[in-house]
């Protein structure tokens, strides 16, 4: 059972590897939190270690990596209140390259757009093999990608989270939002396949009260 889950998990990283360019302005510059999976730690580097283990580092570690260029993504570990920065882009696709591990989040440097003025430390958080059933999400046309999908959430006026599932050879999907997310609808949030993926809107509230 552990093995399975292990597989679904990083097949979906496999077929889904990031498709944005860092080619954005800082004010376009965001960072998505990965739960659950992060690259294995050859090459990376200290970025911060905070002097308690009770003090929190998220922003510490956030803040040192979006104003380094060379920081692409770092790994954060809670219980040793320290993170671990990459200066190479980290290929989600190659599933020797990460594993699970439920003590860390990965944060991964984005490039969302300007137009959302959110002031959240993260724009997204991104959970794999999981989904929120909701009768009133909104279905998007066509096959979209991740990123398309994501972006999509981030523009929408109401939307809190994002059902995305890998539908064809092509690494596209199809891509639902929600007006909810799993705080606001905990028993409908559920384990799913390895194809699917959980988006969650962190700068929904902001976007929502503001318009």
């Amino acid at each position: 059972m552990v093995f399975s889950v292990l597989w679904c998990v990083l097949f979906m990283f496999r077929i889904s590897s990031g498709d944005n360019a860092l080619n954005c302005s800082a004010d376009s510059q965001n960072f998505e939190k990965i739960l659950g999976i992060r690259p294995i730690a050859n090459n990376s580097t200290l970025l911060y270690k905070s002097n308690s283990s009770d003090s929190p580092a998220t922003a510490e570690c956030i803040s040192r990596c979006g104003n380094d260029d060379g920081c692409l993504s770092f790994v954060l570990d809670y219980k040793k209140a320290q993170c671990q920065y990459f200066k190479y882009q980290v290929k989600e696709n190659d599933t020797s390259q990460l594993l699970l591990d439920e003590d860390v989040a990965w944060f991964v440097k984005r490039c969302y757009g300007d137009g959302e003025n959110c002031k959240k430390l993260w724009a997204l958080e991104r959970i794999s093999g999981a989904i929120l059933v909701d009768n009133d999400n909104k279905m998007l046309p066509g096959n979209l990608t991740r990123f398309e999908c994501q972006t999509s959430c981030l523009q929408e006026k109401h939307c809190r989270s994002a059902n995305f599932r890998v539908t064809d050879e092509t690494l596209k999907g199809t891509c639902a939002l929600s007006r909810n997310d799993r705080h606001l609808l905990p028993s409908s949030y559920r384990v799913s396949g390895y194809d699917e993926e959980y988006f969650e809107n962190q700068c929904g509230n902001d976007n929502i009260n503001s318009k």
